[in-house]
């Protein structure tokens, strides 16, 4: 945290993007840091734990720019990671975090896709659903 707010203090313009490998392990269908999937009955949480982050890293005077639902979504072989598909995620984001942002007053943007650059197909069936 006193890096990020150097950081800002030289120069307060610079965004800053958040980039969640894993949810906690209770979210997730194997109960592990390492793959798995975020549990359907978990996602709300996943997305209130997410808003709260984001709660937290403001009060601390770092307002994230950027948000990425999932990093590396088809890279489930990290330790951590988590696994998430272009329909899990479009649903995710359309009937959990969408609204859970929405509700609070962070203008963060969401990056549907942060992974390599060779599955175009993926963030065009994320933003299609």
């Amino acid at each position: 945290m006193p890096v990020l707010q150097e950081i800002l203090a030289i120069n307060p313009d610079i965004q800053i993007m958040a980039t969640p490998w894993s949810p906690p392990t209770w979210m997730k269908t194997n109960k592990s840091l390492m793959g798995g999937s975020l549990a359907t009955e978990h996602r709300a949480a996943y997305a209130n734990y997410l808003t709260k982050y984001l709660d937290t890293m403001h009060q601390e005077g770092v307002d994230i720019g950027y948000l990425s639902v999932q990093n590396e979504p088809l890279h489930p072989g990290n330790n951590s990671s988590m696994s998430m598909t272009a329909e899990e995620q479009a649903v995710f984001i359309k009937d959990h975090l969408g609204p859970a942002l929405a509700a609070s007053d962070h203008a963060v943007k969401l990056l549907a896709y942060d992974h390599n650059a060779d599955r175009i197909d993926y963030p065009l069936a994320v933003c299609s659903s």
